[in-house]
């Protein structure tokens, strides 16, 4: 029974791999992750292997001895291509990964050079360098295995248990076939050396069903926690929203940024969205906090400006460059300013000058003194001032220009008028387009 590779025993495990290749790569081409690829083509390859010995007498001569030791070369390079997919060994091996990537190389420039040799030289040469290769490719896996070990999960040491009796068993194949004495005496107890590879193959088949089904699961678990720490995430943003409505925010932006994250999950961008919602929760937190203030420091306007030019960049189509210039003889630290007073102005060049526009995109924020005054020059390269507010009276957009008088209201009020000058200026020219918006009030100091 275990020396006819017709038998139903050798059939039976030749039928299993023929379909555990057709399920995976039909699920391949379903969801296009490599891990089902890189499996469904492994278990091809062991069928191919396994069918050879019932198709060929004499692997030495004719068409055979060019395939015979390239097809196993193969069938270990898809199994590392595999290990690599499954333990995501780019995430936690960083290192070592490199080297399963380098070796899966020279394993296929390997399989195309024993056929060159074969047609070149003979069976016997090619014969040589693969029973070479097997201390190597052995010495190779036990360190791998090791390294391997060092990810956490119990799909990681099932993995290396089942892969390390495989290539036990694969040892006691290649020996029954190079120690006549070994082969002898499998004979006598009517087994063919086959027969451990065959064993060998459908536990690691079986193991790796088993493992495939403990990821997916997993998958399937952290997603599921995913999307429930975004729900609650969700949640704790629609209460800020409830506030922030009656803050200083500019409402028009807030429903943008949550229709934005809306489209992030829509989209199935998990990820991306808790980001978002992470930055946009800190905004609002700022805003809230500084709600009962008249005044803030510089530092914390510009760190609360810079998480909204963030959030801003992730929503603009191809993003811009946001770039702040800081005179050296201010310290942001000791200046006091209004809570959010850059921020309309940023918006205003954002989405009615820069998101008009193709290629590169940029704002500058230059901070100068003067005197005792303190100057905000806002400039970006959009289609112009005088365009957008052109645009804007087209669509009766009557919340372009809501939150900037608001916010000149704001400066005038807090510095009595004083020494105050917020201009708006339309700088195109024949070349170039963009506006300018200047602002400048007298210079006060944290006590």
């Amino acid at each position: 029974m275990f020396t006819q590779f017709d038998s139903e025993f050798y059939s039976a495990i030749r039928g299993a791999l023929l379909v555990v290749f057709l399920y995976h790569i039909i699920i391949y081409f379903q969801n296009k992750r490599k891990l089902y690829l890189y499996f469904s083509l492994y278990s091809l390859l062991l069928f191919v292997f396994f069918l050879k010995n019932l198709i060929i007498e004499d692997f030495s001569s004719g068409w055979a001895s060019y395939i015979n030791y390239p097809l196993q070369y193969l069938t270990f390079a898809t199994y590392l291509a595999f290990s690599r997919e499954l333990l995501q060994t780019n995430v936690f091996l960083v290192k070592w990964d490199k080297m399963l990537s380098l070796t899966i190389t020279i394993l296929l420039v390997l399989s195309i050079t024993l056929i060159i040799i074969t047609s070149l030289i003979g069976f016997k040469t090619q014969q040589t360098i693969f029973y070479f290769s097997i201390p190597l490719l052995i010495g190779f896996n036990v360190v791998s295995y090791i390294k391997f070990l060092k990810i956490e999960g119990s799909h990681v040491k099932l993995f290396v248990v089942f892969s390390t009796i495989f290539y036990i068993l694969l040892l006691v194949t290649y020996a029954g076939f190079y120690f006549n004495n070994l082969r002898l005496f499998f004979n006598n107890i009517n087994i063919d050396p086959m027969f451990f590879i065959f064993i060998g193959g459908t536990l690691k088949i079986v193991m790796i069903a088993a493992i495939i089904g403990f990821r997916i699961k997993e998958l399937e678990d952290y997603r599921i926690s995913s999307e429930i720490e975004l729900t609650e995430q969700i949640a704790e943003t629609s209460e800020l929203k409830m506030t922030a409505l009656q803050s200083q925010m500019n409402p028009h932006f807030l429903f943008n940024s949550l229709n934005s994250i809306n489209n992030f999950i829509i989209k199935s961008q998990i990820e991306k969205a808790s980001d978002y919602i992470t930055k946009f929760s800190k905004l609002i937190r700022e805003i809230l906090k500084n709600s009962t203030k008249n005044t803030i420091s510089l530092a914390e306007e510009l760190s609360n400006l810079k998480i909204y030019v963030l959030l801003e960049n992730i929503r603009i189509e191809g993003g811009f460059k946001y770039n702040v210039e800081i005179d050296s003889s201010i310290n942001p630290e000791i200046i006091k300013v209004p809570p959010l007073f850059l921020q309309p102005y940023v918006e205003n060049s954002i989405w009615h000058g820069l998101s008009h526009i193709t290629g590169e995109k940029r704002i500058d924020l230059l901070i100068s003194k003067s005197d005792n005054l303190i100057k905000f020059e806002i400039i970006d390269n959009g289609i112009g001032y005088a365009k957008a507010k052109e645009q804007a009276e087209l669509k009766r957009d009557e919340r372009v220009g809501f939150a900037t008088k608001a916010t000149d209201v704001r400066i005038r009020t807090l510095f009595k008028d004083a020494n105050t000058v917020i201009n708006i200026e339309d700088i195109s020219s024949k070349n170039e387009t963009g506006t300018k918006v200047t602002l400048m009030f007298p210079i006060v100091e944290i006590s």
